[in-house]
């Protein structure tokens, strides 16, 4: 199994369109093959999309993206709102299970690692370690080396109920040492896509299980606050200048957004 994973950044006020064109012609495409995750970035690199497509092999993908390009309804109309498009083959590591049908989320951390050239099976092998123990804290949606796409590098995808519950499931992690892997002089480095309210990751705030149809409903994920002394204000919090909280409360509260809103 392989999964494609297509990132689109869109022009800022696009979203809610695109993703109810993509949703619409989505109903059209799932005949072909389906559709493993669908998101849209909180947290990281804003105005953004992510799918994820399972295939078994490039074979498989090149016959059924064929296919697809000869249905009239397939790609979506969205081309006008995208400024860029990203996409990688990612190969499973061998003791990760396929992305099935099910529940997670609404949280999910996409994490992006670039690593020195030749040390993926020395990861994959200290990974293969730990897995076990860090999978009973939190469920783990994929993991896998980019085969075609940007070299030396892997992505890993974990699902959270809330961002607190990151939080406290990453701090269990570190104090019971289940995670992360034991380190060498070849640990990856944090890829440059990093996010700077939450470490070194963006965040998605939704997703679409196999099969399932997609919503147009955007999940506010609730947004990291800057710290205050010694503990961290909550999201949209009025006191606060923060991007995060600017932004959470010009949405909660249904104000306008300005054409020069600076958030």
């Amino acid at each position: 199994m392989i999964y494609e994973i297509r990132s689109y950044r869109l022009k800022p006020r696009s979203l809610a369109e695109v993703e109810q064109r993509f949703g619409e012609a989505y109903e059209h495409r799932k005949k072909y093959s389906p559709l493993a995750g669908f998101w849209h970035t909180e947290i990281g690199p804003l105005n953004e999309i992510v799918h994820m497509w399972p295939y078994a092999d490039l074979a498989e993908r090149a016959r059924v993206r064929a296919e697809a390009a000869k249905d009239p309804n397939w790609p979506p109309k969205t081309a006008d709102f995208i400024l860029q498009m990203q996409s990688e083959i990612v190969v499973p590591f061998p003791f990760v299970p396929d992305v099935t049908p099910g529940k997670l989320g609404p949280v999910y951390e996409l994490r992006y690692y670039t690593i020195k050239a030749g040390t993926l099976p020395d990861v994959i092998k200290r990974w293969e370690t730990k897995i076990g123990e860090r999978t009973k804290l939190s469920p783990l949606v994929l993991a896998g080396g980019v085969d075609l796409g940007e070299a030396n590098r892997f992505i890993h995808i974990w699902a959270y109920g809330s961002l607190d519950q990151r939080a406290a499931v990453r701090s269990k992690a570190r104090e019971t040492g289940a995670w992360p892997p034991p380190s060498k002089s070849s640990t990856p480095r944090p890829s440059t896509r990093a996010s700077s309210a939450c470490s070194t990751l963006p965040l998605a705030a939704r997703t679409t299980p196999l099969g399932g149809s997609i919503s147009s409903l955007r999940t506010l994920a609730r947004a990291m606050c800057a710290p205050s002394s010694r503990d961290r204000r909550s999201a949209g919090s009025a006191s606060c200048r923060c991007g995060s909280c600017r932004t959470a409360n010009l949405r909660r509260t249904g104000t306008p957004w300005p054409s020069s809103a600076k958030v």
